[in-house]
This record gives structure tokens, C-alpha cells and sequence, in this order.
């Protein structure tokens, strides 16, 4: 009998026989309908990409949402040559302690003018969780 590539023992974590999964909590930025990426501090080049089977979740519905997305890691190559790919397998509503602090959300960029002029340019509009 030929097992399935991903048993359903204790959901979607484990892949040939070995459990591969990772949390990430922060904020949900889409990218389009496949993809989104989790925003933990105020710089936008931290944020981690996060593949999403469409049939399952509109990442629509997840703009500037706080969320722990359970994630499986996969190697994969892009034009850019090989890359870590974390791919959804399950999206939950983070407590408190899950989600960044602010001293978290401003290590990004720190405090001074220059870099905080930087971070006016590349950042989301009107986006601080904190504000």
C-alpha cells in the first residue's frame, strides 16, 4: 500500500513521516490572490512571503489583519535561485503574546530622522498597529 505524500496525522505537520511546520505571527499585507506577506516590525524588506491555496483563503479578507499563520518551509528555485517558500496550512486569531511588541515594531528602522524618513517612503500608508 503506497502511503500519501502528506499524512493527516495531527493535521497537515507532518511530510514523509517527519513534522515540518513553523508559526509566524504579525500583520497581513496581500500580495494578490496566492499570496501575502507577514509584517512584524516597520520595515516592509523584513516581512516574510507566505504562499496561500486560494480555495481555502481570500487574502483579501486578511489586509492589515493580525494573525499566526502556521506554515510548512519548502526549497524551491526562482529566478533568483534556490529560496526558502513558507506555504499556508493553517491561519489562526494571535493573543497578546504572539503578536510583536512596539519596541519589536520599531527595530525595523530605529528611531533616528534619516531612517524614519526612509521608512515614511517604503511603508504602507497610514499602517501602525501601534498608532
Amino acid at each position: 500500500v503506497e502511503r500519501p505524500k502528506q499524512l493527516l496525522r495531527g493535521g497537515l505537520k507532518y511530510v514523509n513521516d517527519m513534522l515540518n511546520i513553523g508559526w509566524v505571527a504579525g500583520f497581513a499585507h496581500p500580495l494578490n490572490e496566492r499570496t501575502f506577506i507577514v509584517q512584524q516590525n516597520n520595515n516592509l524588506e523584513h516581512a516574510l512571503r507566505v504562499v496561500v491555496d486560494p480555495a481555502r483563503y481570500d487574502t483579501a479578507r486578511l489586509a492589515r489583519r493580525p494573525l499566526t499563520v502556521q506554515v510548512h518551509i519548502r526549497g524551491e528555485r526562482d529566478e533568483h535561485g534556490p529560496q526558502a517558500v513558507a506555504h499556508c496550512i493553517g491561519i489562526e486569531h494571535p493573543n497578546v503574546m504572539d503578536l510583536p511588541a512596539q519596541r519589536v515594531w520599531l527595530s525595523g528602522f530605529g528611531t533616528s530622522p534619516d531612517k524614519l524618513k526612509l521608512l515614511r517612503g517604503m511603508a504602507k500608508k497610514d499602517f501602525n498597529p501601534f498608532d
